[in-house]
């Protein structure tokens, strides 16, 4: 059953996209902080409730350095009902979602659906006899849900391996016209293949496909021709990623949503991967910075909007405070006010004080070993001699392991004055500045490999995929091992074993 749970969550971080065509209100509407009110009861059908299950809802927030934007939070049981106030960032938020799972985090059923600060959603389940589940509303017209199989084209798309051939990177034009009319097309086609979609929403899906294939295809045009054909090419104009960014659909209210999966990397794309030169903005006013980053931008971008330039300029700030963890300057935080008319700088913010009572909390020792062709684990937990060690092997692209992280946060607290060491381990995939960002939040030891070292540790311990798990006692015996995040009472458990 977790293998679907990993798939709708995949599907649950694009909801934005599919549910991206409901119009919202005015601009000054676009940001609000605010909460959602949702229920979810549970109805017996043809087959009776399992007796304990419990419900989670998801929902996104603005411009997420992880891999997703969905940030989760536990519904409450009332007797009746479970309920809880969600958090959101804008008044009108359609690409909510409802889990439910059993006590040991098996998930059972979820469905994508819009969350409102102004109206409740309310939301019945009924099983039936073989398992079936569906969702329907209590009391509300106005309900958007999306067919599972309908979800799963963000899947498709990433499973449909095709690249430009070799052939098309004679010349950056060739490349990038192979790319427009050909490769990206064909990906995005196949994407829908057996989903059952109207052509609008078909439409603002595959910009928001486009946009997912740009940062992550089109800015890596000269790595991918060493990297798959061995070719060695120039880089590349500033005019070829214009040519691809002008056949897309940038500005129309649908496609540019607030919390678009990946949107801070699309973003920040135009920050530090395109060549073009825009500046730290640093402490100047904001009006300023834009108006300097504009002639910088139409090297890329036809008609950069106004919309766009926000976005940008708050995506410059959250970098500089969770990518480098630079919290912002006293100036930075008046041009902030004294800029933004809606709560788009609050969120700024907000982050900024999320982030510096992060680190005024955290205990990291942050040890560099990429350099180093082996890593010997055993020789290296001598310096916790006696103590019980959870060895945490993850990466910074790897969002389940941030999950992970995040779902144990609250317990971990309760470990602060124990002897436990908790040693995070991932290897070079992780960049430099964004390990020591998440390092530098994250109390424990924290220790980046060589590719070799970390395959190496991998297959010492039987393990191809992450996020894993190793347990071991104060003699440093192997406790317990596993693949994948068991729930937060499940792994509690494990380290108790360990301490004992």
């Amino acid at each position: 059953m977790k293998k679907y749970l990993v798939a709708f969550i995949t599907c649950a971080f694009v909801a934005n996209l599919l549910l991206s065509g409901c119009r919202r209100g005015e601009r000054e509407n676009r940001y609000q902080i605010g909460t959602a009110h949702v229920s979810v009861t549970l109805v017996d059908g043809e087959a009776a409730w399992p007796d304990s299950v419990f419900v989670r809802a998801l929902y996104p927030t603005l411009f997420s350095l992880e891999q997703t934007n969905l940030t989760s939070v536990p519904l409450q049981f009332d007797g009746k009902k479970w309920t809880a106030d969600v958090p959101l960032e804008v008044l009108r938020c359609w690409t909510g979602c409802l889990s439910v799972f059993m006590p040991d985090s098996t998930f059972i059923t979820g469905v994508m659906c819009g969350f409102d600060q102004d109206r409740a959603t309310d939301l019945m389940i009924r099983c039936d006899k073989d398992n079936r589940y569906s969702w329907s509303p209590l009391d509300r017209e106005e309900f958007i849900t999306i067919n599972y199989g309908d979800a799963m084209f963000f899947n498709n798309f990433l499973d449909y391996i095709t690249l430009a051939s070799p052939e098309s990177y004679k010349s950056w034009q060739s490349y990038i016209k192979c790319e427009i009319d050909t490769v990206c097309r064909e990906r995005v086609a196949a994407a829908f293949v057996g989903t059952d979609l109207g052509a609008e929403m078909r439409h603002l899906l595959s910009e928001q496909l486009k946009q997912y294939y740009f940062k992550g295809r089109i800015t890596y045009y000269v790595k991918d021709a060493k990297q798959y054909w061995n070719l060695d090419v120039a880089d590349p104009p500033a005019e070829m990623f214009k040519m691809f960014l002008d056949s897309l659909d940038l500005y129309s209210d649908a496609v540019v949503d607030e919390a678009i999966p990946e949107s801070f990397y699309f973003y920040q794309r135009f920050l530090n991967r395109l060549p073009i030169n825009i500046p730290e903005i640093g402490d100047m006013d904001i009006a300023e910075w834009q108006a300097a980053a504009m002639p910088e931008l139409h090297k890329v971008l036809s008609n950069p909007t106004q919309i766009f330039l926000d976005k940008l300029s708050a995506v410059a700030y959250i970098t500089q405070i969770e990518e480098y963890n630079r919290l912002l300057s006293p100036q930075q935080i008046a041009n902030i006010n004294a800029y933004y008319k809606d709560d788009l700088g609050k969120i700024i913010i907000k982050r900024n004080q999320e982030v510096a009572e992060k680190l005024a909390e955290t205990r990291a020792e942050i040890i560099d070993l990429s350099e180093n062709e082996s890593f010997n684990l055993a020789e290296f937990m001598k310096r916790f001699e006696g103590r019980p060690v959870v060895v945490d092997l993850w990466n910074t692209w790897c969002g389940p392991c941030i999950s992970a992280m995040s779902d144990f946060e609250e317990r971990k607290k309760s470990y602060s004055d124990s002897d436990v060491v908790f040693l995070y381990i991932c290897d070079v995939s992780s960049p430099e500045l964004k390990w020591h960002s998440y390092a530098n939040r994250e109390s424990g030891v924290h220790v980046r490999l060589s590719e070799e070292a970390g395959y190496a540790l991998k297959r010492e311990y039987g393990f191809n995929a992450i996020p894993s798990y190793l347990f071991f006692d104060r003699e440093h015996r192997l406790v317990n091992k596993y693949i994948g995040f068991p729930g937060v009472e499940a792994f509690a458990s494990d380290i108790d074993k360990a301490r004992k």
